[in-house]
């Protein structure tokens, strides 16, 4: 119990605030029960006019909230005094130990020195082309690198993906992330390796190129004289491009050309891929084994420039960025999907799809936060959202001009 308050040597309320202080004189007002309200000066006057008083003298106005009710259940000021004074000086209740915060998670793509990844590049590269892939856009291709691992007899682990375009590594990572550790995307150039025959061995390639020069008309060709399956992440209007068409063959244009947009009357996207109908799509054309299908998601893909990569400002044209997080400044100047190849086994990939895969990715989407892409052989199949405005399957007055 707190030892009371000596005010014997004192001589008046100034005296004891001056003396005694706010801490003193506010734990013998609420050990006596009485108001601990306003200032020193106050509590000072209220205490002193009841130095002498007994406890049934002092007047109830001065009396605390909590001691007149427990004056009302005791009935006797003398007994509510020594109760009020036991609850001052018993321990009080241990608070509830606060859960332990949990660590954030970390960033699966650490941050990393742009300025100095773009330094070490051994060939040119426009400022607007340096972007590393968001990691989604890798989760929602990882099921079909599954299967495709599976029908050549390895396990996601043994896959050997193959990525030519370097810009500051993240790619091995976020691929690493959804079970694809054996990634080759070395900072070379890639034309010299194509050109000399340097090219290593893989079993697919999934990469993002750059989209300035000719860079997309090179891959195309690359691509389609590889042999082997490929995933490329690239603008919803690439198909509407020249290159598409003459690098992967004449028999591309019926997938791209305005054709697509017209009146003629075509199967159904499922009904052609339940058949194998490869029409539906990008049929084979010269150096294209099977035909093309495309992986669109139903939301946006966004990419990230590294920081330092377009300069101090962080951007290419100077101006400052305000969207920029641990990946680097985010950005998503066009809607984009996957343009894949899996040679002759594309529709039978996509059948597997619709029977297994979409339904397995859809159980998981609450987890991946956001539901699962959609995978077509035709391009009628691919959201409106995720189209060119130019496009003319896109519809609305933009499209129409």
């Amino acid at each position: 119990m707190a030892e009371p308050l000596d005010m014997s040597g004192l001589s008046c309320a100034s005296e004891l605030a001056s003396k005694a202080g706010i801490r003193s004189v506010s734990d013998e007002l609420q050990r006596r029960g009485l108001k601990v309200g306003g200032g020193l000066a106050q509590r000072a006057e209220r205490l002193w006019a009841c130095k002498d008083m007994g406890d049934d003298e002092i007047p109830a106005k001065w009396l605390s909230k909590a001691r007149r009710r427990l004056l009302g259940r005791v009935g006797n000021r003398a007994a509510a005094t020594a109760s009020a004074a036991a609850a001052l000086a018993a321990p009080k209740r241990k608070e509830r130990p606060k859960p332990a915060q949990q660590p954030q998670a970390r960033c699966p793509s650490p941050p990393v020195d742009g300025a100095a990844a773009k330094a070490a590049h051994p060939f040119d590269s426009d400022a607007l082309d340096c972007a590393e892939t968001s990691p989604a856009a890798y989760e929602d291709i990882a099921p079909l690198l599954s299967e495709l691992a599976r029908r050549v007899g390895k396990l996601p682990s043994e896959l050997r993906i193959y990525d030519p375009y370097f810009c500051a590594g993240a790619v091995k990572r976020r691929l690493e992330r959804v079970g694809f550790p054996k990634v080759r995307n070395a900072c070379v150039d890639c034309y010299s390796e194509w050109a000399s025959g340097s090219v290593p061995a893989f079993d697919v390639m999934v990469t993002n190129p750059p989209y300035s020069a000719d860079h997309v008309r090179r891959l195309l060709a690359f691509a389609a004289a590889s042999g082997r399956p490929w995933f490329c992440l690239m603008p919803s209007y690439v198909h509407l491009r020249p290159e598409w068409a003459e690098e992967l063959g004449d028999s591309a244009a019926g997938g791209a050309g305005p054709e697509r947009g017209g009146r003629r009357k075509r199967p159904r996207d499922d009904e052609a891929a339940a058949a194998g109908d490869t029409r539906a799509g990008v049929a084979p054309g010269s150096g294209c084994l099977g035909s093309v299908f495309f992986v669109a998601p139903r939301k946006r893909y966004t990419y990230f420039v590294p920081k330092g990569m377009q300069g101090d400002a962080g951007s290419a044209n100077g101006k400052k960025r305000t969207n920029t997080g641990p990946r680097g400044a985010k950005t998503s100047p066009f809607p984009s999907m996957w343009y894949c190849c899996a040679g002759e086994g594309t529709a039978d990939l996509v059948r597997w799809w619709r029977a297994e895969g979409e339904a397995a990715v859809a159980s998981g989407s609450e987890e991946r936060g956001r539901p699962p892409p959609v995978v077509t052989i035709s391009l009628r199949g691919v959201p409106p959202s995720v189209l060119d405005p130019s496009d003319p399957l896109r519809g609305g007055k933009r499209a129409r001009r």
